[in-house]
């Protein structure tokens, strides 16, 4: 891959990479010092541009990297970070029919269900 990731060719299934994966769609992490990730993000120029509208989560974003913050007190990821420390303990990756449609419906205005954004 070069300098410009966009321009690279695209991934293909082989062996070692069976998915086919380029990149990653989002990536979430977690700490039980959420404002310890929040400075680190901001430092890292990430701006906070979601955030979840009944759960302690927050979508950082710089450019086309997002990043989310999972501040949840209890569930799958509050155990897996109570066990391993801060950490990324969940990723997601771009494309698929369910991400066309949530593209699709949000360029046509239906308001997102799950996220309220936030003035950057």
């Amino acid at each position: 891959m070069g300098p410009c990731p966009h321009d690279a060719p695209r991934s293909k299934i082989t062996p070692r990479n069976p998915a086919g994966t380029d990149d990653f769609g989002v990536v979430e992490f977690t700490d039980k010092n959420p404002d310890r990730l929040r400075e680190s993000f901001s430092c890292m120029g990430f701006a906070m541009t979601a955030r979840h509208r009944s759960k302690a989560i927050d979508l950082w974003q710089q450019d086309d990297i997002t990043r989310g913050l999972n501040a949840e007190p209890e569930g799958s990821v509050a155990r897996f970070g109570a066990q391993h420390g801060p950490c990324a303990p969940a990723m997601g990756w771009p494309g698929g029919l369910c991400a066309k449609k949530h593209l699709i419906t949000r360029c046509h205005g239906v308001p997102s269900p799950i996220w309220k954004p936030i003035a950057v």
